[in-house]
């Protein structure tokens, strides 16, 4: 089976969020269970590769201008998988942010891929996995200006992540919608949904928790219609974790690597090395609360954080709070102005991929006070690492989260909810004997080894047209 996976983002080449390990992780796994995969990427001003060669360039037309890109193959570092980077030095060269937004950048990524796809590769995929807006385009593009079939597959990890556009995207990329009655239907409002346009068009769709599957089938509008039309044909797999890059054992970036019977000692070092360096007081006993995430205003419940700090109920007493993330700047200022004055929180408003082990490597407790989350990989890597989850009970959290064992969810999505969920999460932590706390978090099976059979039978099932409806 050929299969190309196109995405925005691939851990270590390049990642704004939790797509990256996804990209990386479940590519590896499918290319170890034997599918012929190839990545391809945009080719963005971050990515860093010396080891490349050129197997393509072409000139593709997008708002009446002629646009040259070329295409780069070389491998996902530390990886057997191929990959494909596409370099166009008007759009693609564009830096994006962790709040990526630019459809511009996606359109002519997806306008440039699909000219390659019809004209130059020697490598024929027998199937396209699409992951999120930035690729939604493709299966249009294809169909509509290229009159180029090829199976689609089309992954949601996020649907409040869109991709909003102009109708005049449809001119730029030379589109008549009066070929396409549903390009006349999205277009009503002038605006185009790039989301929308995937899943009308792709031949079938997942998503990333079945939980999740479950609440956007539920949800009004128009999106959420055309995924109920396409019920046959929408499935939900859980996400894995990468084993190779989320190791407690062989983690380079932490202090001291442990496993299930070495953590209560090891993960107590990393917490005095890490307040140490971070100017928190060094208290062994004292808990650690962490935060890891995208600092979203409308996804990831940080409006609990500011009203913990300003009413001076968060963080508990006795614990400590770490926060990690970077995203809204207009939130990173609230939070600074809210939380420096407190002197058991320490936020880093960064990007910072050493420092996300390193919590995780020392932290008792991760919280996710999320108001969705479609499946959540920090609760996946929390378990690993053997730091206890609370999360508010939404989407993918219901999914992997088994209280008290494995962690503990709360909902409303409320501050007294959260330190209620807290406080049954301080008082669990050292109620087991430690050998069963960290057995029960670290022993889960959370690789890719479930969901690989599962996507290549849908694969196969993709390719021969076999779906439900």
């Amino acid at each position: 089976m050929r299969l190309l996976f196109i995405l925005n983002e691939a851990a270590p080449l390049y990642k704004l969020g939790g797509l990256g390990d996804v990209g990386s992780g479940l590519s590896q796994a499918l290319l170890a269970a034997g599918v012929d995969i190839r990545l391809c990427l945009p080719y963005h001003p971050q990515i860093k590769v010396s080891d490349r060669h050129l197997v393509a360039t072409g000139e593709a037309i997008f708002a009446a201008e002629p646009l040259t890109y070329q295409v780069y193959l070389t491998y996902l570092p530390g990886s057997a998988v191929p990959i494909y980077l596409i370099a166009e030095a008007r759009y693609l060269a564009v830096t994006s942010d962790a709040l990526d937004k630019d459809v511009a950048k996606a359109a002519v990524f997806c306008l440039c891929l699909a000219d390659f796809l019809s004209r130059f590769s020697a490598w024929k995929p027998q199937l396209l996995h699409l992951h999120d807006w930035h690729t939604a385009l493709l299966p249009l593009l294809l169909k509509h200006r290229y009159d180029l079939n090829l199976p689609s597959l089309l992954t949601i990890h996020n649907h409040r992540y869109f991709g909003q556009a102009p109708l005049s995207l449809l001119h730029d990329l030379n589109l008549n919608p009066d070929l396409c009655q549903v390009l006349t239907w999205d277009g009503q409002d002038q605006t185009l949904n790039l989301l929308l346009e995937g899943v009308i068009h792709a031949d079938a769709v997942t998503t990333v928790s079945p939980t999740y599957r479950q609440e956007l089938l539920q949800e009004p509008g128009v999106l959420f219609d055309a995924l109920r039309t396409k019920v046959g044909r929408f499935y939900a797999v859980l996400n894995g974790l990468d084993y190779h890059t989320w190791d407690p054992q062989t983690d380079p970036h932490i202090d001291r690597r442990y496993t299930t019977a070495t953590a209560p000692v090891a993960k107590s070092a990393n917490k005095q090395a890490l307040c140490r360096r971070l100017g928190l007081a060094v208290i062994s006993s004292t808990p650690l609360i962490v935060f890891i995430g995208r600092l979203d205003p409308q996804q990831k419940g940080l409006s609990l954080l500011l009203q913990g700090f300003q009413t001076n109920r968060f963080p508990p007493p006795k614990a400590q709070f770490i926060l990690l993330g970077t995203g809204d700047p207009q939130l990173e200022r609230a939070l600074h102005q809210a939380a420096d004055r407190l002197p058991t929180v320490h936020l880093a408003t960064r990007y910072d991929e050493a420092l996300a082990h390193q919590l995780y490597a020392a932290a008792d407790i991760i919280i996710i006070p999320s108001s969705y989350e479609p499946c959540g990989l920090i609760q996946l890597i929390a378990q690993r690492y053997g730091t206890l989850p609370v999360a508010h009970a939404v989407g993918g959290l219901i999914d992997t989260i088994k209280p008290p064992t494995t962690g503990f969810l709360y909902t409303p999505n409320t501050l007294d909810q959260l330190l209620s969920a807290l406080d049954q999460a301080l008082s669990y932590l050292h109620s087991p004997s430690e050998t069963q706390f960290y057995t029960a978090l670290m022993s889960l099976e959370l690789s890719w080894k479930a969901a690989t059979p599962i996507y290549i039978d849908l694969y196969t099932a993709t390719i021969s047209g076999d779906m439900k409806g």
